[in-house]
């Protein structure tokens, strides 16, 4: 399957995005074709809005459905994403449909993509609780190796823009690599500005709160 162009591409895979959406292609990134079943154990909301939104992606071309299984007395067909439509999006097809959204749209892409990385990390938050030692050895080797990332810290705009240029290059660099590769790893990036109304604590902040700093 062929699409074309890139930014039509961007579209499809907004179209009516929510939530929902991008957990469900989240999980079957991470694991594989998954049923409605298996899905609704994870994503929070009523088996008919999960049946409903998958159908809307199958339409879209975001999900193909690749088989179906007989279980006793009901069928239960397996969603995978379309791989066709997801390879054709460069990062830069992203951006730029950001940067074209209105108002509305934008705060509900931004929402929606927040507030499923909260639900995802809960998961892998709870993957990690369930670790055994053998599990947990293999973290400690991910560590050394430096594939096991976790930071959080905060930042000039002049540095943030020293990340997203590296970061810009590193996704055009794959991005233009056709060679086929398996899917090892989960990275999830965000970079936030630091707004007033956040109620987050800044280093000049804290500087003002505790008095340190002062002369």
């Amino acid at each position: 399957m062929t699409f074309m162009p890139e930014k039509r591409n961007a579209d499809l895979l907004f179209r009516g995005f929510s939530k929902t959406r991008l957990m469900v292609i989240t999980l079957i990134a991470v694991n594989g074709p998954m049923t409605v079943t298996q899905l609704s154990k994870v994503i929070k909301t009523t088996r008919s809005n999960l049946y409903q939104a998958i159908k809307e992606m199958v339409s879209d071309g975001i999900l193909v459905q690749t088989r179906t299984v007989s279980e006793k007395n009901y069928v239960e067909k397996f969603y995978d994403i379309n791989t066709d439509l997801f390879d054709a999006i460069k990062y830069g097809d992203i951006r730029k449909a950001i940067e074209e959204m209105d108002e509305d749209k934008l705060r509900n892409i931004l929402y929606s993509f927040l507030r499923s990385a909260s639900a995802i990390l809960s998961i892998m938050a709870e993957q990690v609780n369930l670790s055994n030692k053998d599990d947990l050895d293999k973290y400690v080797d991910y560590v050394r190796k430096n594939l096991l990332i976790i930071s959080f810290s905060t930042h000039s705009t002049k540095d943030m823009s020293k990340f997203s240029s590296m970061l810009s290059n590193f996704f055009t660099e794959i991005d233009d690599d056709n060679d086929e590769k398996k899917d090892e790893h989960l990275l999830y990036i965000v970079g936030f500005p630091i707004l007033n109304q956040m109620g987050f604590i800044s280093k000049s902040r804290h500087e003002k709160l505790t008095g340190d700093g002062k002369e």
